[in-house]
């Protein structure tokens, strides 16, 4: 989970992870859309 995070925050976004009320556990990621290069950089940070 922490490399996930990382992983994520490098490209300047959210991970959300835990329990499900109903059971199972999800992972939930938000990643911007906006200012990812072709070559692989995001906001001059490679991933």
């Amino acid at each position: 989970m922490i490399g996930m995070r990382e992983r994520v925050a490098v490209l300047d976004g959210t991970l959300a992870a835990g329990p499900k009320p109903g059971g199972g556990f999800e992972v939930r990621t938000v990643l911007p859309t906006s200012g990812i290069a072709a070559t692989g950089e995001a906001n001059g940070k490679w991933r």
